[in-house]
């Protein structure tokens, strides 16, 4: 098990990420999603006021697939895992929550 940081950003109802909402999270190389959104929505809520941290978030790739399974097969999401499939450092990984109640404004 390896403590390291990944980035976290919000997401909004389009599934796109919303711009300045990006921080680091402290998470260990091990961690599932769950582990990370809870992470993620903590400290999300401590640097931002406006955050509603009572929300009932998702994990989010860029693309605005659900983060339940690696990307490239149906293995069970842990951050290590990840890793290996993108072939990059920690730090360069971002993920990004999404509030499941939103909808969509005309």
């Amino acid at each position: 098990m390896m403590i390291l940081q990944i980035q976290v950003g919000e997401m909004d109802w389009r599934f796109h990420p919303v711009r300045g909402t990006r921080v680091r999270i402290v998470v260990d190389s091990e961690s599932t999603a769950a582990d990370i959104l809870k992470a993620a929505v903590a400290k999300m809520a401590a640097v931002n006021k406006k955050f509603n941290e009572v929300a009932n978030y998702s994990l989010h790739y860029r693309d605005g697939t659900l983060v339940e399974t690696l990307q490239s097969s149906k293995e069970r999401f842990v951050l290590r895992l990840h890793k290996q499939e993108l072939l990059m450092d920690y730090a360069r990984i971002t993920l990004f929550v999404r509030d499941g109640g939103m909808h969509q404004c005309m």
